[in-house]
């Protein structure tokens, strides 16, 4: 993904805009080196695009005729134009932009345009491509950057409570809030547009309901395959190299993988082999995808990836980690390395395949438990509470479960179908980190797959209807391989081999850990007493990890916000 930044002076006499403007583009360029960045700049607004995914898409994110200037934080997908060859990609698209029809473009990236002195920025249907604005009366900017932000901000930076709150319990920031305050986070469906007087207005350019709210008139798994295949393909032509797919003995996974192939597209199709039993359904499921039937190129490898523990300093995992994603990322990327890599080709994987097969009532008896709730949500917001949370950071979490079951009224949406929104506009838009450093198309994200997903029936989501439906209508002869679920045993393999971060190097960790003094607001710290005994006595669990990761990134949050500030004071 590239950083895509855009910033505005409001008043003719701003003195400071091209001290803060330098200064933002500076701190993308040094966390997001780039051998060919893009960057227009008048006495007015400024606009960078790092570009640094360019080996592996065919097209720049970035369209410039005259006097407009279009950039995406990726190359934008059609949904619903088959590119027969990519001469006229920025043809489609930019009329795509000029009509305001953002919605016909897969979700995952955000846009800014420049046009007669005009900005726009906005976000995809879903909000799943990140993007933060700053608004004052002096400056506007916008980036899936936060650091670039904070070179506009006109007060001192502080950080935000109800933000860290839900952060603690959940490991993702609800809503549009950001660590910081004041920096918020641009949302689904949304438009804002900067006129050249000033004047600046925010407004929704979809209707998501059209998306979510139940329909009687059912799934049509020919319509939804369909487009899911000419994702496919756009996304085939648009990669430069031959996509990497990912395939593991699961269900999403095979169904990606099932869609992408049927749809006639080049791959290089990977399984990860370190449990043996992922590795035997993979061969099973393409050895039944017979190369008489194939007009792409397929190839299929199996990889064993080194399970050797981390060998990055921790301290080192967290000062990265804070470059590239100023705090809003989950901590588990704390469990390995955290460096920025150049992208070599785009990856295809399952993600977003949970929203079809109830993601918070995947287990026995809970749809039964959910359903007999008048209002399911309040169940999902007591799973969250009850962690290891203070009062404080239950309050955020029951005020966002309360935001979202209103949204959620407002589509039309009652019952189980509640929590299936939770999960869509919260989770899988805010739980996954900016991949800064990777190219990737989430086409489990479009539109006629979220429509179908909400269409079908609670029990049918447990039954895995749709996974099942889409597979058979693409490859059927993959239907009647079985899946492969990891047992505890099979789980060992990792364990055995990756040493926890407070065993790996118990001294750093420790270090860095005691040092930490300002997480114990937003945790229940009698619980973090007992992880600690656990772990001293090295009876430690990757869920303690967990907890210990998450006071952490809330500790240094913090101070992270401290140094943007003195930064920000410096201009």
């Amino acid at each position: 993904m590239n950083i895509n930044f855009v910033c505005v002076r409001l008043k003719d006499n701003v003195e400071s805009f091209e001290r803060r403007r330098d200064a933002a583009i500076d701190l993308v360029r040094q966390v997001a080196p780039s051998e060919n960045p893009f960057y227009y700049s008048d006495s007015r607004v400024a606009i960078y695009n790092s570009n640094v995914t360019d080996s592996a898409w065919s097209e720049s994110p970035v369209y410039r005729a005259g006097a407009t200037i279009i950039s995406f934080s990726q190359p934008p997908i059609p949904i619903d134009i088959e590119l027969h060859n990519s001469r006229a990609y920025w043809d489609e698209i930019s009329n795509v932009v000029a009509s305001e029809q953002y919605h016909r473009l897969l979700a995952g990236s955000f846009g800014i345009s420049l046009q007669q002195g005009n900005v726009r920025v906005w976000t995809d249907y879903l909000g799943l491509g990140r993007c933060f604005y700053l608004q004052n009366e002096e400056f506007f900017a916008a980036s899936n950057h936060l650091g670039a932000l904070t070179k506009f901000a006109t007060s001192k930076l502080q950080v935000d409570e109800e933000a860290l709150g839900g952060f603690a319990a959940v490991g993702f920031y609800f809503n549009d809030l950001s660590p910081v305050k004041g920096i918020r986070h641009l949302g689904k469906s949304q438009l804002i547009s900067v006129d050249r007087d000033g004047s600046i207005t925010k407004r929704n350019y979809f209707d998501l309901t059209t998306l979510v709210s139940p329909d009687p008139e059912g799934v049509s798994i020919d319509e939804t395959l369909a487009e899911l295949q000419t994702v496919a393909r756009n996304t085939d032509l648009l990669s430069k190299e031959t996509c990497t797919v990912a395939l593991s003995g699961g269900r999403d996974s095979r169904m990606t993988a099932a869609i992408w192939l049927s749809a006639g597209c080049d791959a290089d199709v990977r399984t990860i082999g370190t449990l043996e039993g992922e590795a035997t359904i993979a061969k099973e499921l393409m050895l039944r995808y017979p190369e008489a039937s194939r007009s792409n190129s397929v190839t299929h490898r199996i990889s064993y990836p080194d399970l050797k523990p981390v060998s990055m300093p921790f301290g080192d995992r967290i000062e990265n980690a804070f470059s590239l994603w100023d705090g809003d990322a989950n901590p588990k990327v704390l469990d390995s390395a955290v460096r920025f890599t150049r992208p070599k080709r785009v990856s295809i994987g399952g993600m977003g395949g949970e929203i079809c097969h109830g993601y918070y009532y995947l287990r026995p008896g809970q749809l039964e438990k959910l359903a007999k709730n008048v209002d399911p949500l309040s169940e999902i917001e007591r799973r969250f509470t009850k962690r290891a949370i203070s009062d404080k950071s239950r309050e955020a979490v029951s005020l966002a479960v309360r935001q979202t079951a209103g949204e959620a009224t407002a589509h039309g949406i009652h019952g189980v179908e509640r929590t299936d929104y939770f999960y869509l506009v919260q989770k899988f838009i805010r739980w996954p980190r900016q991949k800064t450093n990777f190219a990737s198309a989430v086409f489990l994200s479009s539109p006629s797959f979220i429509r179908a997903s909400f269409r079908i029936k609670p029990k049918e989501r447990v039954e895995k209807k749709l996974v099942t439906d889409l597979v058979a209508a693409a490859i059927p002869a993959w239907v009647d391989v079985p899946t492969y679920k990891a047992s505890s045993e099979d789980l060992k393999v990792y364990g055995s081999a990756k040493a926890l971060s407070f065993q790996k190097d118990p001294e750093d960790f420790w270090r860095i850990f005691n040092n930490a003094d300002r997480w114990q607001p937003y945790f229940d710290t009698s619980r973090f007493e007992e992880f600690i005994e656990l772990a001293l006595a090295d009876q430690g669990l990757p869920i303690h990890q967990s907890w210990f990761h998450t006071a952490i990134w809330i500790d240094e949050t913090q101070r992270h916000i401290e140094r943007l500030e003195r930064d920000r004071r410096k201009l």
